[in-house]
């Protein structure tokens, strides 16, 4: 799965892109799921990649999962720790590999990265994704400047689950987890420019939709009657999308689910 990344701050945008973990080596034996390096040699008019070799830690390990006949390995960029550089999270899409954190030791042009540790949930367990995980990314969830772990739980449980880095706490601790599924409301995207939402009880109620890389796309707000309503969005094309809804003044996350836009 491919992330776009300015690897050499050199102002172009360059590929990391993670290889499926199902291969075979020369002699028919598994191979692990690499991460790859694209620079881009192009020009901001023109772009052009130009193969740069396998990611590795600084003491030249591959940055990898493990192999598997039915898996492929998934990563997601960011900074983690608050220190401007970003750094590596790594899992895959079996959920049998735990969540692991590559640190950034490196400078802003010449990224370098520490051996790998466990992200830690709230009460010290190491964490898992969820075995139906589509996709995981880092981005800052609730605006209090500090960068979430955001993962949905894949089709089969339709939700999606927010892991929040406590600001004050090491790298690999996280202050809590929540799964923000309300049973009691439902959300859904009509066309391109209404979603229909059932909210039960009344009030304000707003709804925000973010592309699965954490990227707010559209938002809006209504005071909402018990029971069934529309809401007019902004275009909305085709896609998977993270509707986040808040209620009241207090701006209580009340829901969070995937919702799609056919």
């Amino acid at each position: 799965m491919p992330h776009i990344v300015d690897w050499n701050n050199d102002g172009l945008p360059d590929l990391e892109v993670g290889l499926s973990n199902n291969g075979y080596d020369a002699t028919g034996g598994d191979v692990p799921g690499l991460l790859y390096l694209y620079l881009n040699v192009g020009t901001k008019e023109q772009y052009k990649f130009h193969y740069a070799g396998v990611i590795c830690t600084a003491k030249g390990d591959t940055i990898s999962s493990p192999a598997s006949p039915s898996a492929y390995t998934m990563s997601a960029l960011g900074d983690i720790n608050n220190d401007g550089l970003f750094d590596i999270v790594l899992s895959d899409t079996t959920g049998g590999m735990h969540f692991k954190a590559y640190l950034n030791v490196g400078t802003p042009g010449n990224p370098s990265f520490a051996d790998p540790v466990p992200i830690l949930a709230a009460d010290g367990s190491v964490l898992h994704p969820d075995p139906t995980m589509h996709r995981f990314s880092i981005a800052d969830w609730n605006g209090d400047s500090v960068n979430d772990l955001i993962t949905d739980a894949g089709t089969a449980q339709n939700m999606t689950k927010v892991w929040v880095y406590a600001a004050n706490s090491p790298h690999n601790e996280i202050s809590h987890s929540v799964n923000t599924v309300n049973n009691s409301l439902t959300i859904g995207l009509l066309d391109r420019h209404s979603i229909s939402i059932s909210v039960p009880t009344a009030g304000e109620y707003s709804v925000s939709l973010f592309s699965l890389d954490g990227r707010l796309l559209t938002s809006a707000k209504a005071n909402l009657k018990q029971g069934s309503s529309r809401m007019m969005l902004c275009n909305v094309p085709e896609g998977c999308y993270v509707a986040r809804v808040r209620c009241g003044s207090s701006g209580a996350v009340v829901s969070c689910s995937v919702i799609r836009q056919k």
